[in-house]
């Protein structure tokens, strides 16, 4: 979802995020900052930062269901 267009006066119920929210499988939210009341309690910040010779992807888990997935992820990953 891309929240870059929405406006101040809209509602969460009235744009329906609750219903993407609440369901399963991923929610990739573009410019989050905008509904930052609105999003889930628990969640995972995927932040991707762009350069001219590189790209940063840092993750930030919020709440404890994605601190677990993200430390099991760094074991993967990070050896």
């Amino acid at each position: 979802m891309d929240m870059y267009r929405i406006e101040e006066k809209w509602r969460s119920e009235e744009i329906g995020l609750e219903e993407y929210f609440h369901r399963e499988g991923v929610v990739m939210v573009e410019w989050a900052n905008f509904i930052e009341e609105e999003l889930p309690m628990n969640r995972l910040i995927i932040s991707i930062e762009q350069t001219s010779y590189y790209c940063t992807i840092t993750l930030d888990a919020i709440g404890e269901e994605y601190e677990k997935w993200l430390n099991q992820f760094e074991g993967w990953w990070i050896k």
